[in-house]
């Protein structure tokens, strides 16, 4: 299970499926680029209470449980939750150097520090 000092909050499905829809709707209207869409995507990697991270898919709004071996698409429980944005803490506190950012091989988008899958694509790093 994952210790309450690792979450910063818990949503339901519907609840995170109705920002999704609403993000999507968002950039489909042009009121945010492809870009920024992408970027805020990050923000929906969530993990169930047995650690297991799950992503939305931007290309089909289909969920997927990322494993070792790439993502696997199924049906999340209820209630997920989103991990302390380590990163964040690191960068305000001056910790992290940008020469040290690793970046993933599949999007090319940057990956958190001790990630095992990509955030935006769900690539295994």
């Amino acid at each position: 299970m994952i210790e309450e000092r690792h979450l910063v909050e818990s949503e339901s499905i519907a609840s995170i499926r109705q920002a999704f829809n609403y993000l999507t709707e968002l950039w489909l209207l042009d009121g945010i680029t492809g870009e920024e869409y992408r970027n805020k995507l990050e923000d929906f990697a969530w993990f169930d209470e047995k650690g297991q991270p799950w992503i939305i898919s931007p290309e089909n709004g289909n969920w997927y449980r990322l494993t070792e071996s790439g993502p696997v698409l199924g049906e999340p429980p209820d209630t997920l939750y989103r991990p302390v944005e380590l990163e964040e803490e690191a960068s305000s506190a001056g910790q992290e150097e940008p020469s040290d950012r690793k970046f993933c091989s599949r999007c090319g988008k940057p990956l958190r520090e001790g990630a095992r899958f990509c955030a935006s694509c769900g690539k295994p790093v």
